[in-house]
């Protein structure tokens, strides 16, 4: 009984690694798509996204349970409102309107990536690959881009897949980071 009792459990955890593996996949394919028009055409399909942020949730959903993940997504969704609303603020002071805001230094896509990153990642994570991703970016953009708007969705989605790539491959393991 207990010979037949492992080998129920072997195979749900292989499912469960195939599963994993199947839902990496397909956010790198999501991610790629992301950054390939992003870098092209400085603009993205819209349901990249929702389509990204479900490929991540279900790969995440199969290292940490939805009462965790929900959780996280709340406190990043915080984070992420206070950010938006003090660079809002800053522009506004500046003199800028949010149509002006979104056309001239942040677009839609890349607010939208930001949702994507707060809604599919765990805070730890969300907060370390959020500035570190932004930091990256500024020195891209300062070396590569001088004069032209910086496409950042799509810088942000190579490197979420290269965190991914890294995950899946063992080297990482970012559902088991602790900050504190």
């Amino acid at each position: 009984m207990s010979g037949r009792l492992m080998k129920i459990k072997t195979s749900l955890k292989l499912r469960q690694i195939s599963m994993a593996t199947l839902y990496s996949i397909l956010s790198i394919i999501s991610l790629s798509l992301i950054s390939i028009q992003d870098f092209r055409f400085r603009a993205v399909s819209w349901f990249l996204f929702p389509l990204g942020l479900l490929f991540l949730l279900l790969w995440g959903s199969t290292s940490i349970s939805w009462i965790e993940i929900i959780q996280y997504q709340f406190l990043n969704l915080c984070f992420l409102m206070v950010q938006l609303s003090i660079l809002f603020m800053v522009f506004k002071y500046r003199g800028a309107g949010l149509s002006e805001v979104l056309k001239k230094y942040l677009g839609l896509g890349d607010i939208l990536f930001f949702l994507l990153l707060a809604l599919g990642l765990t805070t730890e994570v969300f907060l370390v690959f959020y500035l570190s991703s932004l930091i990256l970016s500024l020195v891209l953009g300062l070396v590569f881009y001088k004069n032209r708007t910086i496409p950042l969705a799509g810088i942000q989605s190579v490197l979420l897949s290269t965190v991914i790539v890294l995950q899946s491959a063992g080297f990482i393991n970012i559902f088991n980071i602790n900050l504190l």
